[in-house]
């Protein structure tokens, strides 16, 4: 009722200190918004999770890639996040025949994580390298890298392995 006979009044000069209080507020909401979007961007959830599994199962491997590296960086400890981004960014880069440089990056980039003097991250190197040579059918180097692996009860790394034994027999 308030808010019906405001306007209607007959009191203009009453109305304007409300209007720009209410102005400043929304205001400041905005300014603190903007500075918390700002200074604290949104953590990565599983939501871009299932936007990379879209990705990569709808086939855009650029897109998937670029998210599976995003989720590998946030937790390099993960090995699925590995596994996923080698997947994605080799079948990105071996669609385009000019390219072959590019996917050898990848091997130079895990070989390098492999030799770190953390146990976590050389382990997480040797299984993305691992990946990295199972996906380019060289079973032999695949095998090493895994073998590498100083913790074999992590995730992802046993199921590797039987996959290249599978395939080399």
């Amino acid at each position: 009722m308030l808010l019906l006979n405001w306007g209607l009044m007959g009191r203009k000069e009453s109305r304007w200190p409300m209007v720009k209080a209410l102005a400043g507020i929304v205001a400041a909401g905005v300014v603190v918004y903007a500075a918390m979007s700002y200074f604290f961007p949104q953590p990565l959830t599983d939501d871009q999770q299932e936007l990379a599994w879209v990705a990569r199962t709808s086939e855009d491997y650029e897109r998937a890639a670029e998210l599976y590296k995003q989720l590998r960086d946030a937790d390099f400890q993960k090995l699925y996040y590995h596994r996923q981004y080698v997947k994605s960014y080799y079948e990105f880069k071996t669609s385009d025949a000019n390219t072959s440089a590019e996917v050898a990056n990848l091997a130079t980039e895990y070989t390098k994580h492999s030799k770190d003097a953390d146990p976590n991250i050389a382990d997480a190197g040797y299984y993305g390298l691992g990946y990295y040579h199972y996906l380019s059918d060289d079973l032999s180097a695949a095998a090493q890298a895994f073998e590498n692996i100083t913790d074999k009860t992590r995730r992802w790394v046993n199921v590797s392995l039987g996959d290249v034994q599978r395939r080399s027999y």
